[in-house]
């Protein structure tokens, strides 16, 4: 049935060209061997799966198919229950969990400012060692810090004026930093898998656990405080981290922290860090026990809409500033659009 079909599309990944459906309704006969009939009508490989009363699916898969550990493609209740359950989870043993949303879910977890460096990188036509980039990213970083704080000073408030206050700033306003954004809520997350998805192809929220990643690159657990001066960042890792203070004799690792919030879109958006170190190799690859993926397919966009207007979140939600009243307002207009359409097309105008 086309239920059977959206739960193996759903649940299992399974691509829709690789499925077929084929409705209930066949003669009683003896048990024959297939493989005649396959080879006949050229459906060789095919498996056949019971879907209740109703009939079976055919798809070009096995029925079970080895999903990776950091991505799951599921309906989107479910997606709701297996993240709640990793949470509690999380909580249950003192930990917690962040999350992020990404519009297109092919995108990799790469900061801005790796991203920039590996764009040279292809873009220079040389050939560059993982020394030589890691230096190009250090240098990059401390270069455009510098700039940064002597040109915006007059311009930030007094938190912002600080070690960590100015990186802050510069991921704020879109600069390259090894910052990559996360938040410790899942509804947060949503909202911005949401807020640009064209709803043609996947987008993505990641659950990530901080504890884990902290406890492979610093040797400990839990989150890493991340202080606006760098004199009271603890642990003394955290400092090498910041674009001022890279050493060339120190091996730089990823780090999950929580900032001191020198915003009020930090506030709101309940923000959380990932400090991205010297390895050319997106977040996902580097910590896959640390890092699930949850595919969000146009076909849960109804279901989404949905949550999102039940727990009352817009674009003044998460931008509580002039931007979040255009963001506002912009989606209230597309709510009129789309009822005026809704309605023209019953009336048959």
């Amino acid at each position: 049935s086309q239920k059977g079909s959206r739960m193996l599309h759903g649940i299992y990944g399974v691509p829709q060209e690789k499925i077929s459906v084929i409705h209930h309704g066949v003669h009683d006969v003896p048990f024959v061997d297939s493989n005649f009939y396959k080879e006949k009508f050229n459906v060789e490989g095919l498996t056949m799966a019971p879907d209740g009363a109703t009939g079976f699916v055919a798809f070009r898969a096995p029925l079970t198919p080895a999903v990776s550990r950091t991505e799951r493609r599921v309906l989107f209740r479910d997606l709701l229950d297996d993240v709640d359950e990793r949470r509690r989870t999380a909580e249950a043993k003192g930990g917690s969990a962040y999350f992020r949303g990404q519009s297109v879910a092919k995108w990799e977890l790469w900061s801005k400012a790796h991203r920039y460096v590996n764009r040279v990188n292809a873009e220079s036509g040389n050939t560059i060692t993982e020394a030589e980039l890691r230096q190009l990213l250090r240098d990059e970083q401390r270069s455009l810090f510098h700039r940064f704080k002597s040109a915006s000073s007059p311009f930030l408030d007094p938190l912002q004026r600080t070690d960590w206050g100015y990186v802050f700033a510069m991921q704020h306003y879109g600069l390259p930093t090894r910052l990559l954004d996360w938040t410790k809520s899942f509804a947060c997350a949503l909202f911005f898998a949401n807020a640009d998805w064209d709803r043609k192809a996947d987008a993505a929220v990641f659950l990530l656990l901080p504890d884990e990643i902290n406890r492979m690159s610093l040797g400990q657990d839990g989150e890493a405080i991340l202080d606006c001066d760098l004199k009271e960042t603890v642990p003394v890792l955290l400092t090498h981290l910041h674009p001022a203070m890279a050493d060339g004799g120190v091996t730089l690792r990823s780090a999950a922290v929580l900032p001191v919030y020198t915003n009020a879109r930090m506030v709101v958006q309940q923000a959380r860090f990932v400090i991205c170190g010297d390895e050319f190799q997106p977040l996902e690859v580097l910590f896959p026990q640390a890092i699930h993926k949850y595919t969000l397919t146009p076909a849960m966009t109804s279901e989404i809409d949905k949550f999102l207007s039940l727990v009352g979140l817009d674009g003044a939600s998460y931008f509580p500033d002039l931007e979040g009243l255009a963001r506002q307002n912009r989606g209230r207009e597309e709510c009129t659009l789309a009822t005026v359409r809704r309605y023209s097309r019953r009336d048959g105008v």
